[in-house]
C-alpha cells in the first residue's frame, strides 16, 4: 500500500513540475490554430452638415470638407 501511495505522490509531483515548467512557453507563443488578430477599424469621417459618421469609402468630398451625400454637399457649398 505504501508503494502505491509513493508512486501516486511521485506521479503527481512530476505532473505539476512539467505543467509549471511548460506554462510560460504556452503563454508566450500563440497556438498554431489561433485566429489572427482582427484588422483595426477604419477611421470614420464626420459629415459637416448633419454630423453623421461614415467610412472614407462612402464619403463625398467638397471644398469645405466631407459630406455623407451629394445633397448635403450642395446645401453647404452654395
Amino acid at each position: 500500500m505504501k508503494f502505491l501511495l509513493l508512486l501516486g505522490l511521485f506521479l503527481l509531483i512530476g505532473y505539476c513540475w512539467r505543467s509549471l515548467r511548460s506554462a510560460p512557453a504556452r503563454v508566450a507563443a500563440p497556438a498554431a490554430g489561433a485566429a489572427p488578430e482582427p484588422a483595426p477599424a477604419p477611421t470614420m469621417l464626420r459629415c459637416l452638415h448633419c454630423g453623421v459618421h461614415l467610412p472614407p469609402a462612402d464619403a463625398i468630398t467638397g471644398h469645405a470638407g466631407v459630406y455623407c451625400s451629394e445633397a448635403h454637399r450642395a446645401i453647404r457649398e452654395r
